[in-house]
């Protein structure tokens, strides 16, 4: 299975794969994002539910810097943290062409919320990032905040 996956990634013009409710973990995630880094059609990527952690997330925010196709990431309802997040906005200071990031329902705190905040301030072509059910305070929503009024 994941052998044809990887396939698809590499050789195919597929533009939607979704892999939603599996168990593809941050050693599955590592996979995908190796494959990413090299896949030139692929615009949306649906790993909702997957048991991804801060390692799979670091994983696909390397991708993220390198890919110049994917607009749409989901990772709605998994263990993604502060770490995580932290790498993924990292990702979002370089990257050009993603438009939706959905982090909903996953472990990120205001430090994540932080340096996603400081990724909206470069980025100007996310246009949704959904950041629903997470553990984000005060302080996080202040960074947010305050990410928005600079990203015009």
């Amino acid at each position: 299975m994941w052998e044809h996956n990887l396939w698809l990634m590499h050789y195919d013009t597929t533009n939607t794969l979704d892999l939603w409710s599996n168990q593809i973990g941050d050693v599955g995630a590592q996979s995908l994002a190796d494959a990413l880094q090299r896949n030139k059609t692929l615009t949306e990527l649906y790993l909702g539910n997957n048991k991804i952690g801060d390692i799979g997330a670091q994983s696909l925010a390397d991708a993220l810097q390198r890919n110049k196709s994917l607009t749409t990431l989901n990772l709605w309802d998994n263990q993604i943290g502060d770490t995580g997040s932290q790498s993924l906005g990292d990702a979002l200071r370089y990257n050009k062409t993603l438009i939706e990031l959905n982090l909903g329902r996953n472990q990120i705190g205001d430090v994540g919320a932080q340096s996603l905040g400081i990724a909206l301030q470069h980025n100007k072509s996310l246009t949704t990032l959904i950041l629903g059910a997470n553990q984000i305070g005060d302080t996080g929503a202040q960074f947010l905040g305050d990410a928005l009024q600079h990203n015009t």
